[in-house]
């Protein structure tokens, strides 16, 4: 009482500082609240729910993915045949105990002895402790009994189980109804929306609710099409614009009008949860009168553990004339969405983004030809209380007036989405070549690029009898717009190529040349036509020249220019002999029309191509300068014979085969170096790859040349018979050690038939014979006669081997026989390093003897060494040499 008079006193002494006090804090509360207002933080997440606006996503490609998954569903085996195993089993084992006690105490006068009620109390104890302990392990179950479910329950459970999976089968098999749309196939398509949840404060033990509402683009006047409406929330810092048609008059709902839904994926998301209750009840009490006591306690527990499934996304779909609808006066759309729900122990839902999807049948027949069917969507996102014990959900409110809503609604701008048909998808995202081009990676082996788009993944290329795709590592995809592989030479030119993309139908790989029409198109070489085929006979024994001349033809089938500049535009041409593959490079040759002076202008003399034609470094041979420059027929022939020296030149003197036309216009010339053994083929074809049969001509293909064969002689001379089947042009010569026309030596047989005779020891100094026939490349041809083989070369080595001084010349001296056929002589030297040094020798004694003077640098090294004869044919002869410190005459 006292203090508090004290408080009083003291409240009345300073009530005038205590109000200013007072004042100033409200002034500054006022303050703070007017400066968080102002210039606080603003909260940008709203009721942190944010649905993204809907995606149309390919249905085929889901549909594909679902069919799997029916399949592996339909093979799964959910009937236990060892389900007889539970009919020996029990199905319930109990076993509970409690413990009841009352106690009655009687207290007796002083003047009474104890001693006589203490035994029979203990007596009484030792007899119930014995029947307590019976009690307690008869309540006891038996350990060996097997608990389990029994096998009528196991069977309903797999039958239940496989009930499930059917209706799993039957639900991706989609009904019938939203197949057909009428006697027509329904337009169906997939929709995806992206929600991002960010839990913001308050949100605890509540349910995050996205509704969408999807209903067909209503036909409406253009100028009504696209009104706006500003809507506010209840939260002045959400401020939405809806997007939408303007308020009309409740159309009346019919089947044909409504969007069906189809499956919503996922449908449902949980965990396995386990769920442990306990219970423990204890009750006593005691009660005294007089002389007497009572007592009573009673004790019980209860434990109970189960499992169940804790839902973190479940799927639904709602009436969609419930309140507050989402479209106004409209409640022919469907409602469906997804609740996102607090899982294993959490307090709030688990912020993320989620990738939602619905598939839905619209009332759209699918037609073939392109076309589109508008849908108009509108959503929303709120929050529910939830209740975690009951698992229920209710709306959210708070006990403050002016904030009772705490549901946090929000209404996100509905807007049009497009959805294309089947016709319109496989149109723009079938597969589209823009540049082929390819290179040679191998014998008989061909790396194709190809530039383009929609070459996405499951891409695959149909050429000859493969199948190549990614999945087998045959075709590599560089990305959407670029792939490779890699096919033989025979494939390539064999047929068409076949790409087949994930949509829209296989596509023929072609270089399109028709796809302008203009006048000056037509004028342009649509196709080709081989109009000369010629063999050139070389001076090389395996190796023949084949040369072609090739026209154009444009679009009224008359000749046009056809030129290098004009096939560099396309993929690299392939040249066929037979049915053999030439390999490359080429020659090429611009040719003027016939009756003009100017000359062949070689490709090597062309312009460079544009940088858009990457292909045409292969078109243009690098070789074109030098008919020979393919380096594996080079590598047939001897120093002496170097294709270099000789390569055929570019000519239109050629005989024309009978039946062809004589180009009129500017041609193309194409050579190449092909082996004698293909000459024999009956025909040569020219074949442009992706190109279309136009780009494919092909023409006889006639060569015989001449035969020289030896048919007799004697001692002195021999005959040597030439003949060809086509005869020869003239003038006709033969070259040996002079040149050599008709007269004594070359006498005329016949047409195509001469008889050569000349001496045998002039034969015998000339390994060939070589035959020049009119314009065309001179013939070599080898000639063989039996002369008396030469002595065999040796050096003598039996005897002591010969020494020279350090860093002298020699000379040193060796004999043997056919010494003069030795056309070098090398010191092979091992120190410091292994060392091959040429030394000068001369033969001499008619090629018993020969002298050899080596290099001062290659003698520094003492010690034994070799030295190496070489003859001009045959294996090298080897003999050894010492270098010493003192002059060995000395």
């Amino acid at each position: 009482m006292q203090t508090a008079i004290s408080i009083l006193n003291f409240l009345a002494a300073h009530k005038l500082a205590l109000v200013n006090l007072l004042g100033l804090a409200a002034v500054y509360a006022l303050i703070q609240l007017w400066a968080w207002f102002a210039y606080g933080p603003k909260d940008t997440t709203g009721n942190g729910i944010t649905i993204g606006p809907a995606k149309a996503f390919d249905n085929r490609s889901l549909a594909l993915r679902i069919e799997r998954l029916s399949s592996r569903l339909a093979s799964l085996n959910v009937v236990n045949p060892n389900l007889t195993e539970n009919l020996s089993a029990f199905q319930q084992q109990t076993a509970s105990q409690s413990t009841s006690s009352v106690n009655v105490d009687v207290k007796a006068s002083p003047a009474q002895s104890s001693a006589a009620t203490t035994p029979r109390q203990s007596s009484d104890d030792k007899k119930a402790a014995p029947e307590s302990a019976a009690a307690v392990e008869g309540a006891k179950a038996d350990p060996k009994a097997t608990v389990a479910l029994a096998a009528s329950d196991v069977l309903n459970d797999q039958l239940n189980l496989a009930s499930q999976i059917l209706n799993l089968e039957t639900l991706y098999e989609r009904s019938l109804t939203d197949r057909l749309f009428g006697s027509e196939p329904r337009l169906q398509t997939v929709l995806g929306f992206q929600v991002s949840i960010t839990p913001p404060r308050g949100c605890e033990d509540s349910v995050a609710v996205v509704e969408i509402g999807v209903r067909m683009k209503p036909n409406v006047p253009k100028e009504t099409e696209h009104p706006v409406e500003s809507h506010y929330h209840h939260d002045s810092l959400v401020r939405m614009e809806q997007y939408g048609p303007k308020k009309t008059e409740p159309r009346v709902d019919t089947r044909d009008n409504r969007v069906s839904l189809v499956a919503l994926i996922p449908h449902e998301k949980t965990y396995n949860s386990q769920t442990v209750s306990t219970s423990s009840q204890s009750i006593g009490g005691s009660a005294v009168a007089s002389v007497i006591t009572l007592g009573f306690t009673s004790k019980g527990e209860t434990r109970q553990l189960f499992v169940h499934r804790d839902s973190d996304t479940i799927a639904f779909e709602r009436d969609s004339r419930a309140q507050p609808t989402l479209f106004d006066n409209d409640s022919s759309a469907t409602v469906f969405g997804w609740e996102f729900r607090p899982v294993l122990g959490r307090k709030t839902v688990s912020p993320g983004t989620r990738q939602m999807l619905a598939v839905i049948a619209m009332p759209e027949a699918e037609k073939d030809a392109e076309d589109r069917a508008a849908l108009e969507i509108s959503t929303r996102s709120y929050w529910r209380h939830l209740n975690q014990r009951r698992q229920t959900s209710s709306r959210k409110w708070s006990w403050l007036p002016l904030d009772i809503d705490q549901s946090k609604r929000t209404d996100f701008p509905s807007h049009y989405l497009e959805v294309p048909n089947t016709a319109q998808i496989q149109a723009a995202l079938e597969p589209k070549v823009k540049h082929i081009s390819w290179v040679t990676s191998g014998t008989d082996e061909a790396t194709v690029m190809i530039r383009g788009s929609n070459f996405f993944s499951g891409t695959k290329v149909l050429i000859g009898r493969d199948v190549l795709s990614e999945e087998n590592d045959t075709l590599t995809l560089k990305s959407n717009q670029a792939l490779e592989f890699k096919t033989s030479l025979t494939s390539l030119a064999a047929g068409d190529c076949v790409i087949s993309g994930r949509f829209g139908s296989s596509v023929r790989l072609s270089v399109d040349q028709k796809k302008e029409v203009s006048v000056e198109q037509k004028k342009k070489a649509q196709a080709l036509s081989i109009v000369r085929a010629a063999i050139e006979a070389t001076n090389y024994n395996n190796t023949v020249y084949l040369k072609i001349d090739v026209n154009g033809i444009d679009a009224d089938g008359d000749q046009t220019d056809f030129e290098i500049a004009d096939i560099q535009k396309l993929p690299e041409p392939i040249l066929y002999v037979g049915a053999n593959a030439v390999p490359l490079p080429y020659d090429y040759f611009d040719m003027p029309p016939p009756g003009q002076p100017d000359g062949a202008k070689e490709s090597g003399d062309q312009a460079k191509p544009d940088d858009e034609h990457v292909e045409a470094e292969s078109v243009q041979a690098p070789h074109a300068t030098g008919g020979a420059g393919n380096d594996h027929q080079a590598e047939s022939h001897t120093a002496r014979n170097d294709p270099k020296e000789q390569k055929p030149q570019p000519s239109s003197a050629d005989p024309k085969p009978s039946g062809a036309d004589a180009p009129a216009k500017k041609y193309i010339q194409v050579g190449a170096w092909i082996p004698k053994a293909l000459a024999a083929s009956q025909s040569v074809s020219f074949r442009v790859p992706f190109c279309g049969l136009e780009y494919q001509t092909s023409f006889p293909l006639i060569y015989s040349e001449p035969n020289v064969m030896r048919i007799g002689g004697d001692d002195d001379k021999c005959v040597f018979r030439i003949a060809s089947p086509s005869g020869f042009q003239e003038p006709f010569s033969v070259e040996l050690d002079k040149s050599y026309t008709v007269g004594v030596e070359l006498v005329k047989k016949g047409q195509g038939d001469y008889a050569f005779t000349i001496s045998k020891k002039l034969a015998a100094q000339y390994p060939y014979l070589v035959i020049r026939t009119g314009s065309a490349q001179p013939y070599l041809f080898p000639i063989s006669v039996d002369v008396q083989s030469p002595p065999k070369i040796s050096v003598v080595t039996s005897g002591k081997p010969p020494q020279i001084k350090k860093g002298t010349i020699g000379p040193i001296e060796w004999s043997g026989t056919a010494l003069d056929a030795i056309e070098a002589v090398n010191l092979v030297t091992t120190k410091p390093t292994a060392t091959k040094t040429a030394a000068d020798f001369a033969a001499y004694d008619q090629g018993q003897k020969i002298q050899v003077y080596f290099n001062p640098d290659s003698t520094q090294a003492t010690g034994k060494v070799q030295v190496e004869f070489v003859p001009k044919t045959g294996p090298s002869i080897n003999a050894y040499l010492f270098i010493i410190d003192k002059d060995p005459s000395a």
